[in-house]
């Protein structure tokens, strides 16, 4: 892995020149600076930087085809692909070089709520396994419209990683591009992950009862119509997840369709917002939505309708 390719580059040049690049693309110098981003800008997003284009990740991945071993170390100490399905989903076909994470992994059941975000020892662990460093950019994807990757996205943000970049469409738009599947399991690096967690991006039920009525804060409910009118938290706006995703391709709608959607609810950049749903997967994709929106107060509450209602005497509203 330290030896030469057939470029004449040993790997401490060729990571000295990947800085340079870098360097390069950070003052817009390079050449695709990028489709990923223009078309970010295209759409609209404040923080375009979020989502990752199947084009430009393959461009990405290009040196994990180039049969040089040490661009692929020079990958993999740079970008991390994470597939957060199920492991038969994995296994019959997931993108180049991406590793396995499923959401039992990262979740507990905590007084009888379940899919709460694991202790950090637990993430920590599971995290350095998969090659997680806060130094190395990650790039996670799902199926259906991103949705469990989403909620991978909300526990990286959680607990302190920041370099974080959804693909856009997740695998289905990568395998309608023409994106390659693989089956081979990649070996990576071990990490010691040491992550901070960011507690100003969850809530509780406390901390939701003591904020209800408060004109700064507005609780956003991410389950379909149905389970809202069924019963809610008191206030709360109704804003399906599913209606923030273009479902011919699984992609993000744009920036106007989005800000659109969100505002005539009322859920405006000024306030503080809270989105939760029935165990927090749901609500996550809300949270990442909101985030690309530019939303600079967004919050998760994690045990969501199933903690809220795990209490009797907590106050809920039905119907619409």
């Amino acid at each position: 892995m330290h030896g030469r390719c057939s470029t004449g580059l040993t790997r401490r040049e060729f990571l000295s020149l990947s800085a340079m690049t870098t360097s390069a693309l950070s003052l817009g110098l390079a050449k695709g600076l990028s489709l990923d981003l223009a078309r970010g800008l295209d759409l609209g997003y404040p923080n375009a930087q979020l989502l990752i284009e199947p084009e430009e990740l393959a461009r990405r991945l290009e040196p994990a085809t180039s049969g040089c071993p040490t661009a692929l170390a020079v990958l993999l100490d740079m970008l991390r692909v994470v597939d957060f399905r199920d492991q038969d989903a994995y296994l019959h076909g997931h993108i180049l070089t991406g590793v396995n994470l499923w959401h039992p992994e990262i979740t507990v059941e905590r007084d009888g709520v379940p899919g709460l975000v694991a202790p950090q020892e637990v993430i920590k662990e599971v995290f350095s396994r998969a090659g997680i460093d806060r130094s190395i950019e990650i790039v996670i994807y799902s199926d259906r419209g991103n949705l469990w990757a989403t909620r991978l996205f909300w526990v990286l943000d959680y607990s302190g990683h920041v370099n974080i970049r959804l693909l856009n469409g997740g695998i289905a738009r990568w395998a309608q591009e023409g994106g390659e599947l693989v089956s081979s399991v990649p070996q990576v690096p071990q990490t010691n992950f040491q992550g901070a967690q960011a507690h100003h991006k969850l809530v509780d039920a406390e901390w939701i009862l003591a904020n209800l009525g408060n004109p700064d804060v507005v609780l956003v409910d991410a389950r379909d119509t149905a389970a809202y009118e069924a019963g809610h938290l008191p206030g709360a706006i109704s804003l399906p997840w599913r209606e923030n995703i273009n479902w011919e391709d699984e992609s993000f709608k744009s920036f106007e369709q989005l800000l659109t959607r969100f505002e005539q609810g009322g859920i405006t950049p000024n306030k503080t917002v809270i989105s939760y749903c029935q165990t927090g997967v749901l609500s996550a994709n809300n949270y990442f939505t909101l985030r690309l929106l530019g939303y600079p107060d967004v919050r998760l509450y994690d045990g969501s309708w199933a903690d809220w209602t795990s209490v009797p005497d907590r106050p809920v509203e039905t119907g619409s």
